[in-house]
């Protein structure tokens, strides 16, 4: 019975194994297909990975030799920088140098008349400037500027100077060259920024221009003070020349704190200047004249004249002042005094003097731009101009300028003009100006423009066009 029971047993084990026999070794064989298709994608990702990282490299490589390529290109490439500003300027890409083209045209015309018909036939069209330059700086402190004007057919060399104000004389600077004594705010402000077409009496009558001479001044952020000796104005040269010395301080409050610095658009100037001059040379021969024209440039007969003054031994001017800038309203005043020393015991002259008082307001809110360190006005910014579809910058003056000729024998005449002005600004850098003005000239016995050696009224109207860069 137990054989039989065994022999059961081990035949249905077998019979089991029998029957699992061929799925098993199926199974096997199914895994080994997966195994092998498993190692064949490894071995094709690993083809790929492969592939990839050659690819990388090669891009890799090719990055590396663009990149030394540039580096090789900005090497070989001129260390220069263009901008326009307006006008060009070329500098160096790491600040050292720089040239800027500079330069201004003014294009003017008008028309005088007067009681005595003297000016009845001056009516003219005149280039009043045309200029070109260049400006710019070198190395570590160093500036230069070269300008001259083509206006009249003629050459006339303006500023012509080198400048230092590194770190060895900061905040100071040292100028040697051609340009304007540092007097009158009216004066050492740029003829593109003054208000009117023409500068005040005082500023014209007692000569106040361009000289070679060596001076230099300091500044902060609201003073500054100038000072030089000078010789004569390039396109006057004499052996034995003769020389003037001048300077010039200022001041500037700011009411706002919060509004301080340039172009601020509330400030108080305060300020003056001094001048004395040499006749006894043969630039001037011992002699002096002062002479005002009645206010336009465009006539070049004068108003007021004293004619030649013999044994003249020297001259001092005085000036001080004054200048309120309160939004789009401005004041701008200043006073002078001239002192004429004679020789041989002549009597001096110590009261050849003038002033002016102006006012300004911009109708589409913009305000006189002051720089609170040189102390002079700057250009305006026009909030709309034209290319933007605004209005532009209007601006209306007004002045009265005055200046007396009579003292101690000298007779060059009073006057006093009335001027009103309308000034439109398209952009930054482009002007039109249209000025009106009536002059009385009175107690004028060496003046031809008074008939009767006592008083003439002489009217007349300007308009300019400029622009600048």
């Amino acid at each position: 019975m137990a054989i039989r029971y065994l022999g059961r047993v081990t035949g249905a084990s077998g019979l089991a194994i029998l029957a699992s026999g061929p799925t098993l070794a199926q199974s096997n064989a199914e895994l080994m297909d997966i195994i092998r298709q498993q190692q064949r994608q490894i071995e094709e990702l690993s083809r790929k990975v492969e592939a990839l990282e050659g690819k990388a490299q090669q891009a890799t490589e090719k990055a590396d030799t663009a990149a030394e390529t540039v580096q090789q290109v900005e090497r070989e490439s001129p260390d220069l920088e263009v901008k326009w500003g307006p006008g060009p300027t070329f500098s160096s890409k790491d600040g050292s140098w720089s040239v800027h083209v500079l330069g201004r045209l003014m294009v003017d015309g008008g028309a005088l008349g007067d009681d005595d018909d003297f000016y009845k036939n001056d009516n003219a069209a005149e280039v009043r400037a045309a200029r070109l330059g260049v400006e710019g700086n070198f190395l570590q402190g160093w500036k230069y500027k070269f300008e001259t004007d083509f206006a009249d057919s003629t050459v006339d060399i303006k500023d012509a100077y080198l400048e230092y104000s590194g770190e060895f004389v900061e905040p100071a600077y040292v100028r040697v060259g051609q340009y304007k004594t540092p007097n009158s705010l009216e004066e050492v402000t740029s003829r593109r920024f003054i208000t009117f077409m023409e500068r005040a009496a005082i500023v014209d009558a007692f000569e106040l221009d361009y000289q070679i001479g060596l001076g230099g001044g300091a500044s902060g952020e609201n003073w500054g003070v100038d000072g030089g000796l000078f010789g004569q104005n390039a396109s006057d040269q004499q052996d034995n020349e003769g020389y003037a010395l001048a300077g010039r301080g200022h001041y500037a409050f700011f009411p706002d704190p919060e509004d301080r610095g340039n172009n601020s658009s509330e400030v108080v100037h305060v300020g003056g200047s001094v001048r004395y001059r040499n006749f006894d040379n043969d630039t001037f021969d011992s002699q002096a004249q002062y002479r005002q024209r009645p206010f336009f440039h465009f006539t070049n007969t004068r108003s007021v004249d004293t004619g030649t003054i013999d044994d003249a031994e020297g001259d001092i001017w005085i000036g001080p002042e004054f200048a309120w800038v309160n939004g789009p309203f401005s004041l701008q005043s200043e006073f002078a005094n001239t002192f004429l020393q004679r020789k041989h015991g002549e009597d001096d002259a110590n009261n050849l003097w003038g002033g002016y008082l102006s006012a300004s307001y911009f109708l589409t809110g913009e305000h006189r731009n002051y720089d609170s360190e040189r102390g002079v006005f700057d250009r305006v910014e026009v909030e709309r101009p034209l290319q933007d579809g605004g209005p532009g910058a209007w601006e209306l003056g007004a002045r009265a300028d005055y200046i007396d000729l009579n003292n101690e024998g000298v007779k060059g005449g009073e006057q006093i003009s009335y001027i009103g002005g309308l000034n439109w600004y398209p952009n930054n850098f482009v002007r039109f100006m249209l000025d009106g003005a009536v002059t009385q000239v009175f107690d004028a016995e060496n003046s031809q423009a008074a008939a009767d050696g006592n008083n003439n009224l002489i009217y007349g109207a300007g308009m300019r066009a400029q622009v600048d860069w």
